[in-house]
């Protein structure tokens, strides 16, 4: 069977008459879904027409009936002015915007903003980019100062003028002024500015289509978009909630005739966790990789100039020490063949005669601990009948944190002296088996090893897990 090789790129906005749509079943909040898509994609989904609608239903699995969100939102504030989003400083009265019964339309009195019923009856203040000058709505016959709904005083004011005022730190006090002078000195009038909150695509693209339920949009905090399937319906929900999502992506395709399953070469710098994730919500997993013949089956698919490390799916857990939940730096003191994790839970660790071991955490040795006060190592022994102790890794760690600091802690500098107090504590015993603090830990990606092939050469290498590389995912 073919194998299709895709490629994905990070590329700049696309027209979404070409776009594909990428189903991402991940729940994540909208503002979350939103960054997943830029970071992966190019945004999230936009919808221009029938068609598009009809081509993203069917990127989902077969018979899928749970909503997704899509780009559609009323989040952001936008002047109407050139519909601009609303950047810079804000001049919001106190209290405000408190969104109250979904009040997405903003007045201006005293040089102070409130949001408001976009249908309430309201004085409007117009801007002539003609003249450079802002206009207090008055009636043409009578002189009075008009009331209008915003989306009325919208249109008067781009039928007679340019369109409602737009606010900034540069024009503030020249509307003010305006106000003032053309009300007689009314400095707290109600007068409607450009500024509102409507529905907008993520990625800032005009409305030429929309698809929402009879009873939607409802707002009252409901401010983001999502899609039902099968029936392609919009409907508003609260943008915390956590869905499925789609974006708009354009991957690009590499034919390639290998017999095997299918892998997908991911040219995105992601960290090891990053990539893991993105690999789970698009395809299968990280590559894994069983053998040399999965391995040349994999180099010979390369898309063109592929090189450098790419992730994989194996990882290393990093040694770290008990005492100061640090790290094993340097190569350790490891006996011949070790650590081997021979039966793949051997997560702790022993030292006789010098050398480590791993071994399982489980079985009972004795142990060595260390008293920070004292800085002095004491090979546990029990109060009463003073025989060496003998205990699982945990539980001799218990036992030090208890009557001193913690397991001992051997390097380079310290493991003469342990081994002396082993010696001296035993009667001589130089090849006494005792844990020691060494241990396999969670440890944080500055702490952990991953792997990745290093291309063209083939060989796998530890890399730390929070550094940032292309990577393989299988389909």
């Amino acid at each position: 069977m073919d194998k299709t090789v895709i490629l994905v790129l990070l590329s700049g906005l696309l027209s979404c008459v070409t776009c594909q749509y990428q189903f991402i079943n991940t729940a994540k909040t909208w503002s979350q879904a939103q960054v997943y898509c830029r970071d992966n994609f190019v945004d999230m989904a936009t919808i221009n027409s029938s068609t598009q609608m009809t081509k993203l239903l069917s990127s989902a699995p077969g018979n899928w009936k749970t909503p997704a969100w899509i780009g559609v939102n009323d989040i952001s504030w936008w002047w109407s002015l050139n519909n601009t989003p609303l950047d810079g400083s804000t001049y919001w009265d106190v209290g405000q915007p408190d969104n109250v019964n979904s009040e997405v339309c903003v007045y201006m009195s005293n040089m102070k903003w409130s949001n408001a019923d976009c249908n309430k009856l309201q004085h409007a203040v117009c801007y002539d980019k003609t003249s450079n000058n802002y206009i207090l709505v008055r009636d043409p016959i009578n002189f009075n100062i008009l009331s209008m709904t915003w989306s009325d005083a919208k249109s008067y004011c781009r039928a007679h003028y340019t369109d409602l005022a737009t606010v900034t730190d540069v024009t503030l006090m020249k509307v003010q002024k305006a106000i003032l002078a053309q009300s007689y000195g009314q400095a707290g009038l109600i007068v409607w500015i450009g500024l509102n909150r409507g529905w907008t695509w993520s990625d800032q693209s005009s409305f030429s289509f929309t698809n929402w339920d009879s009873s939607e949009p409802k707002g009252a905090g409901l401010d983001c978009g999502t899609v039902q399937f099968p029936s392609g319906q919009w409907k508003s929900s609260i943008c915390t909630n956590s869905l499925p999502f789609i974006c708009t992506g354009a991957p690009a395709t590499v034919q390639s005739d290998t017999q095997t399953s299918q892998y997908v070469y991911v040219s995105l710098n992601k960290t090891w966790t990053g990539a893991q994730e993105y690999c789970r919500a698009n395809y299968v997993d990280l590559v894994t990789i069983t053998d040399q013949t999965k391995l040349d089956q994999i180099t010979s698919s390369l898309p063109v100039r592929w090189t450098g490390p790419s992730w994989i799916a194996s990882y290393n857990i990093a040694w770290m020490w008990a005492f100061g939940d640090s790290a094993l730096v340097g190569r350790g003191l490891w006996d011949v063949g070790q650590p081997d994790n021979v039966n793949k839970n051997e997560n702790c660790v022993y030292m006789s005669n010098q050398k480590w071991s791993d071994a399982s955490c489980d079985v009972p040795q004795h142990f060595v601990c260390y008293n920070a006060n004292t800085k002095s190592y004491i090979l546990a022994r029990d109060p009463v009948n003073f025989n060496i102790l003998s205990l699982s890794w945990r539980q001799a760690q218990l036992y030090c944190e208890e009557k001193y600091t913690e397991l001992a802690t051997v390097t380079d500098a310290t493991v003469s002296i342990v081994q002396a107090v082993i010696m001296d504590q035993s009667y001589g015993q130089s090849k006494l088996i005792v844990w020691i603090g060494l241990h396999r830990g969670a440890g944080t990606l500055q702490t952990q090893s991953c792997n990745a092939v290093d291309f063209p050469s083939k060989r796998w290498i530890g890399v730390n897990c929070a550094s940032t590389h292309n990577f393989i995912c299988t389909k």
